[in-house]
């Protein structure tokens, strides 16, 4: 059973990939055609987007199942997000600018959209304070349902920002599935290579219809969700079999299974020097998980965390979350030109490690305290 599920694993993380190259092809090409901003395809189109997989999971566990332990897979699941945003997606970024300094224009240095990324993290620290904040309030009392409201009213908000910016784009690379349709006449046993070429220069001199685009963008989110559900579950397994309990796996685990192997789309545009459609993928993705599914757990848990034995650690995960992503706009803010040191996010593997070296240490305790 282990074995079957590193391979699962493996699976999974390959159809993540694949999804993950079509998907930045295709929002790319979405925003064109939309006639949107660089940073509004990179913190709207793409952040809400692959945002899905990990915010499934709050949906179901507080929708449909009732007992304390669901309760407590959604509130981790909740928290862990932006706690892996501001951690681990900020370091891989940093990571891959490195990497890949050898052919880019500007070396490990970030190019980055100050305007956009003060914008981001400016929503995202006032909105996920005010959510933690309202955890402190009393059980039932009418300020929990006055901020779930205005949660949601100021990312609203948020979308009318971005998306009044529009951009007339252009793109270099064509849409991929275009690719494909002109290479099919290659894979027949005697390849025609006179009609993939009258096809591929077909394509190339004009843009794709956004049928194509729509297409391309929906069947990459199909392989990503689908790719990412396949990896959660073999993790659980795998969690399971090693003894991990649920709690870990609903805090730590589980919001690196859903979120991280999405980041690769981040990657990506860091391979190709494209860095606000990267950083904005991120940091995006921050505000919409400081609102929507914090939504949920204010509406639909007591949204108490000092009842609860591993309250600590959720507090905590919140608290780097905030420091983590107020140390990035402080750096943002700070420096001047259109590069930024990668420093900032890279720090975020440090936050990571001392979060999870306090679980391990404070999780015996936590598991006594619920008769684990």
């Amino acid at each position: 059973m282990m074995a079957a599920n590193l391979v699962l694993l493996g699976v999974s993380f390959i159809v993540i990939i694949v999804g993950a190259e079509l998907f930045t092809n295709g929002v790319e090409w979405l925003g064109v055609r939309l006639k949107l901003s660089e940073g509004t395809v990179g913190s709207v189109l793409a952040a809400v987007g692959t945002a899905l997989p990990e915010t499934m999971i709050p949906v179901v566990a507080l929708l449909f199942f009732k007992e304390q332990a669901s309760e407590e897979i959604g509130l981790g699941a909740i928290l862990g997000a932006p706690f892996m945003l501001a951690t681990l997606a900020f370091f891989v970024t940093a990571l891959a600018a490195w990497v890949y300094r050898s052919r880019r224009a500007t070396g490990p240095q970030l190019t980055v959209n100050r305007r956009i990324l003060t914008r981001d993290l400016g929503f995202f620290l006032p909105l996920y304070g005010a959510a933690i904040g309202v955890s402190f309030a009393p059980v039932g009392h009418w300020v929990r349902v006055f901020v779930a409201v205005g949660l949601i009213a100021v990312y609203a908000f948020y979308l009318y920002l971005n998306l009044r910016e529009t951009m007339e784009g252009e793109k270099d690379e064509p849409l991929t599935l275009n690719l494909i349709w002109a290479a099919l006449p290659l894979l027949r046993p005697s390849p025609d290579r006179v009609a993939h070429q009258e096809r591929r220069a077909l394509l190339m001199g004009r843009r794709p219809r956004l049928r194509a685009v729509s297409g391309q963008v929906l069947l990459a989110l199909g392989l990503i969700i689908g790719g990412a559900v396949e990896f959660v579950r073999a993790t659980q397994e795998i969690c399971m079999g090693l003894g991990f309990p649920p709690l870990v796996f609903a805090l730590v685990v589980a919001p690196v299974a859903t979120e991280l192997p999405e980041k690769f789309n981040s990657v990506i545009w860091i391979r190709q020097s494209k860095d606000t459609l990267s950083l904005g993928n991120i940091t995006g993705a921050m505000v919409f998980q400081s609102t929507f599914p914090v939504t949920l757990g204010i509406l639909l848990t007591d949204w108490h965390f000092g009842s609860l034995a591993t309250g600590n650690i959720a507090l905590l995960s919140a608290g780097f979350a905030l420091f983590s992503g107020a140390l990035v706009l402080a750096t943002v803010r700070l420096g001047k030109g259109g590069t930024m040191s990668p420093w900032a996010l890279g720090i975020g593997l440090v936050w990571w490690l001392v979060f999870v070296g306090y679980v391990v240490a404070s999780l015996p305790k936590a598991m006594a305290a619920t008769g684990g």
